[in-house]
């Protein structure tokens, strides 16, 4: 297995090599570990101790992070070396104010393991979520470097679980602790012999209370909105636009006015939206403006502008997965989302709530907007349930942090 383990790590970075020909994503993949020896040596030397090297696989990991990184930094003085896997994660965030060196991990080998740990020789380890190296593993525990593993999730159709997974769960041992985020996950490891784990809940909850308590404000939306009420389509893709468009056109829907922010936003998709819909683009919005949609033109305000909104129509579900559903959910909105969403712990607590509703067609959605659009009581009862879920559930960076403090003392 781990024959097989190391040729298929070959073959994805040869894989990698070859598509940076023609894919920039690529290129940046292969530019950024170029020479990674030497530039990092360059670099540690201005860390002070203790060092923390985080490993994010990329944005959405870094985001779940963020609250553990500021409440540790509260408790100790400390330097933090922060890694990542795609070139995504690194651009975002390769200037975070949260990190003393920022770079891109080499893939995974025992002779990468081996140099990187030489160099950088860090006092603790963090990863989070879904990171699985085994090689960089090894060689911590071998090193006795204390090792972690923050807001994690199992499921049954992952590889430590099947009849082929005794390998694979080599890995889960070295950890010197897996926080998990439900009783489930916690539950699995459990039943193959995992003990070194814990439930501290979700630290992407921390996360978007914070940006709910501190979010800024929009005052065009807030005039664009006034005593209306809004659906806001967030991240969507191609078949929640479509959703979208029919729903305004075939429907008589006083007093609800439509936020439409893609996932990826070209001139060609706002101009197919503009070409079946009356809108105006966000970067275009005035304070006279008298029409009832909003085309998000942007990036970067998705999940603040959550607030102006009172019912959520969330992207992804019938692609790649659901995009986050915690902010709006904290912004207190039921929510719909296609199918593809049973990796997401939230999804299924906001369907068991009656928050969150799975569509799988245009008719379903349509059925369970009208349902819902002229009971504004429903409304108001569900933003309060997504609420509180998402304020009740907070808490887990704190456990966190406080057990990372006490293993570098």
């Amino acid at each position: 297995m781990e024959l097989l383990y190391r040729l298929s790590l070959q073959a994805y970075a040869s894989g990698i090599k070859v598509a940076s020909f023609f894919n920039p994503k690529a290129k940046k993949w292969i530019e950024g570990r170029n020479n990674w020896r030497n530039s990092l040596r360059s670099k540690v030397q201005n860390l002070s101790e203790p060092i923390v090297w985080v490993h994010c696989a990329s944005v959405g990991e870094y985001e779940q992070a963020i609250p553990v990184l500021e409440k540790l930094r509260e408790k100790k003085q400390i330097s933090v070396f922060l890694t990542f896997f795609s070139p995504s994660g690194y651009e975002h965030h390769k200037n975070t104010y949260l990190a003393d060196l920022v770079a891109y991990l080499p893939i995974d080998s025992a002779k990468n393991a081996q140099d990187f740990l030489d160099i950088v020789n860090p006092d603790q380890a963090i990863f989070v979520k879904y990171e699985f190296w085994y090689y960089y593993l090894k060689e911590l525990n071998e090193r006795a470097i204390s090792t972690f593993l923050v807001s994690a999730v199992f499921r049954e159709d992952q590889h430590f679980f099947k009849s082929y997974g005794t390998w694979f769960k080599k890995s889960l041992a070295w950890y010197d602790n897996i926080f998990v985020q439900n009783r489930k996950s916690l539950d699995l490891l459990k039943e193959i012999g995992i003990t070194n784990c814990s439930v501290s809940g979700d630290t992407r909850l921390d996360r978007v209370l914070d940006l709910v308590s501190t979010s800024e404000e929009f005052p065009l939306l807030q005039e664009f909105k006034k005593d209306d009420k809004v659906l806001i389509v967030g991240s969507s893709w191609e078949t929640e636009d479509e959703w979208v468009i029919r729903l305004i056109k075939e429907e008589k829907l006083p007093g609800w006015k439509f936020i439409i922010a893609p996932h990826e936003i070209d001139e060609q998709k706002l101009l197919k939206i503009e070409s079946e819909l009356s809108v105006v683009r966000y970067s275009n919005l005035s304070n006279d403006y008298k029409g009832s949609i909003v085309l998000c033109d942007g990036y970067g305000y998705l999940s603040r502008i959550y607030r102006y909104a009172d019912v959520g129509l969330i992207g992804g579900g019938f692609n790649s997965g659901i995009h986050s559903i915690l902010e709006p959910a904290a912004f207190g909105m039921p929510l719909f989302f296609g199918p593809d969403n049973k990796s997401f712990v939230e999804a299924f607590a906001l369907k068991e709530l009656g928050v969150g509703i799975e569509v799988s067609s245009y008719e379903d959605f349509r059925y369970a907007f009208l349902n819902l659009s002229n009971d504004f009581e429903k409304i108001e009862n569900l933003s309060l349930k997504a609420k509180n879920y998402v304020r009740s559930n907070g808490g887990a960076s704190q456990i966190i942090a406080e057990a990372l403090a006490i293993s570098l003392n």
